[in-house]
């Protein structure tokens, strides 16, 4: 059930989604029997009469003395596909649903209208129902911050709905509690409906690019088509609802969801960390890029070295990563330890690069330091050992044959991207196992 408080009106209103879970009566190709359906259909007219004078008995009216309206709707889907789980620290065992919902999107001639990559999820903790809906392609969420008057709500859901002709799959309107006194904040998730009108040449070169193969590229331009209406709608609102939005893809499972082991022990930043964390994340990072610290000596480094650092930069950026270092403050030669830390804890990987230097030992304290923090915490991290310091740092650390170490050559080599020892096909090679780990 979701019901929704209309407050221009006055009314409440709420739907019951009933799931038919009968799977005897279909046809071969899986469709529900219509003899079946029109059964169906009339025990449910028989059941809202039967809710809507039970509703009456009990003296409920509405706010104008209206009585109650029971109206049954057409389900859009039947139910395909029902199996029994078991749900284990937060994953589910014995369904192959994945599998199950991989076959439907091949076998139905609509689902290239649909993103399986992304889902809008709902949960009820009460009933513990857990619902995802894969929405169409350039689903987009739009939040708005508005003044929380009387009317604000509907003429927002008109606009997303009417307006711009936009399926909302979800909203959560959230009251009192916005930053800013007397404002409400809307949260919709809405999926296009309808194609725009196009002019016979826009609309042939559309077509032709989806024909070419070039279906992320048309996506691509259907999205920012999508959100330059809805920045042109929205911003029609009358002024007296202070309307402010922002419209974003979602956000990545990896920071909504969280899977946790009762043997596992979780670590959180520390709070004199926090804004320092926050800070780097917002100014250093590459919106869409993965953060990778570079763990290396700043002292003794040579012209070779500043080489191998750019080759790395390069080679990361490349690969949709990011090169975060803690450099030295101006007129001194190490970072400050504030520096290393904040770094450490905003970055999800670590390489350490150990090459030929000035100074007697290839190993420094900073360099086992940050290596020691950034594999206790469990993220992946890698050695990056030239090749003519490899035997010497095996004699400073007895137990680097546990560690993930990749060798590089010597000299220009080591630049040479077509060359199996250059530092770019060493990097590349690692990156490739922490995305793909081999099977077990």
């Amino acid at each position: 059930a979701e019901g929704v408080t209309v407050d221009h009106r006055g009314d409440y209103q709420i739907s019951l989604m009933c799931e038919l879970l009968d799977s005897r009566h279909v046809d071969e190709e899986g469709h529900p029997d219509q003899a079946m359906v029109l059964t169906r259909k009339k025990e449910v007219s028989r059941i809202a009469r039967s809710i809507e004078e039970t509703l009456i008995k009990a003296g409920f009216q509405g706010w104008y003395s209206r009585k109650p309206q029971v109206t049954p709707q057409q389900a859009l889907r039947y139910i395909r596909w029902v199996r029994p789980g078991n749900v284990v620290n937060g994953l589910i065992h014995d369904v192959e649903w994945s599998n199950k919902i991989d076959e439907f999107a091949i076998a139905d001639a609509d689902s290239k209208q649909y993103d399986f990559s992304r889902a809008v999820v709902s949960c009820n903790t009460r009933q513990r129902i857990v619902r995802y809906v894969f929405p169409k392609t350039n689903a987009v969420s739009i939040k708005i911050r508005h003044s929380d008057t009387p009317g604000a709500l509907a003429m927002l859901t008109d606009t997303l709905g009417n307006g711009l002709g936009l399926n909302i799959l979800s909203t959560i309107l959230r009251r009192g509690g916005a930053k800013q006194g007397g404002s409400a904040v809307l949260v919709a998730v809405c999926e296009p409906t309808e194609e725009d009108t196009e002019s016979s040449a826009t609309a042939a070169s559309l077509q032709q690019l989806d024909q070419s193969g070039y279906a992320d590229v048309l996506h691509q331009l259907k999205n920012v088509r999508l959100r330059k209406r809805i920045d042109d709608k929205l911003a029609s609102v009358p002024p007296r609802f202070c309307a402010q939005w922002w419209i974003s893809r979602g956000r990545k499972w990896e920071k909504t969801l969280y899977l946790t082991h009762p043997d596992d022990i979780g670590v959180r930043v520390p709070e004199e960390l926090r804004l320092a964390v926050e800070q780097v994340k917002r100014d250093e990072v590459i919106p869409g890029y993965v953060p990778v610290f570079l763990s290396r000596r700043f002292a003794g480094a040579n012209a070779q070295t500043d080489r191998l650092v750019a080759k790395i930069r390069s080679t990361l950026h490349e690969k949709k990563y990011q090169s975060i270092e803690a450099t030295p403050v101006a007129g001194t030669l190490r970072p400050t330890v504030h520096q290393v830390e904040s770094r450490l804890w905003a970055c999800k990987l670590g390489i350490v690069l150990v090459t030929t230097l000035k100074e007697a030992d290839a190993l420094s304290m900073n360099l086992a330091h940050e290596y020691g923090f950034i594999s206790g915490q469990g993220k992946p991290v890698i050695f990056l050992i030239q090749k003519s310091v490899r035997s010497k740092l095996t004699e400073l650390i007895s137990n680097l044959q546990g560690m993930v170490v990749e060798e590089f050559a010597d000299g220009d080599e080591a630049l040479n991207d077509w060359s199996h020892d250059s530092v770019s096909h060493r990097i590349s090679n690692w990156l490739k196992r922490i995305d793909h780990p081999p099977s077990s």
